[in-house]
């Protein structure tokens, strides 16, 4: 769904340090989220035909892959709540089949996350984003930094500065990567 390049990553740790100095700044003063809909299963598919990570069309049943993609369909139209639905279905279907060994699981959690921030169900997404970059760390994912960025974000909408920055900047530590 969404993903920071290197430069997005920089301007967001400087937009990090200039909101630490303003702690006190009021909830309402947050700007709007600036990250635009990207599509990880996208870059997951590129990744796979380039041998850096295991096809999801031949790992992941066909449903599940279908479910997710209705499930993009409905986040385009700001359909939150389907998309809600359509994503915790397709992560059932590919952990049922795929008993959760697949990267495409972490994608679709990962948009999930997405998914429940935008409803702002800000304690779900935190936990969902955490699980996906568990994940990808043990598999040295190298969309790993999309979702310290994703993390970041969140945080950022939550006032959790400090903890922001510190993951805009573990994004920045794979440069050859972050701008997938």
């Amino acid at each position: 769904m969404r993903r920071l390049g290197v430069t997005a990553a920089c301007l967001a740790v400087a937009l990090a340090e200039v909101k630490l100095s303003a702690v006190s700044a009021a909830p309402s003063s947050i700007p709007p989220k600036t990250h635009g809909l990207s599509n990880l299963g996208a870059l997951y598919d590129d990744l796979a035909q380039h041998g850096r990570l295991e096809s999801p069309t031949t790992s992941v049943s066909n449903s599940g892959v279908n479910l997710a993609r209705r499930a993009q369909a409905a986040y385009a139209q700001g359909l939150y709540p389907k998309a809600e639905i359509f994503y915790g279905q397709a992560r059932a279907e590919i952990e049922e089949h795929n008993r959760s060994e697949s990267g495409y699981v972490a994608w679709v959690v990962n948009d999930l996350a997405v998914v429940k921030e935008d409803l702002g169900k800000y304690a779900e997404a935190e936990e969902l984003y955490t699980q996906t970059r568990n994940f990808q760390e043990k598999l040295s994912s190298p969309l790993l930094p999309v979702t310290y960025a994703n993390l970041a974000s969140l945080y950022e909408q939550t006032g959790r500065w400090r903890d922001a920055r510190e993951l805009y900047e573990q994004a920045l530590k794979y440069p050859g990567q972050a701008d997938l």
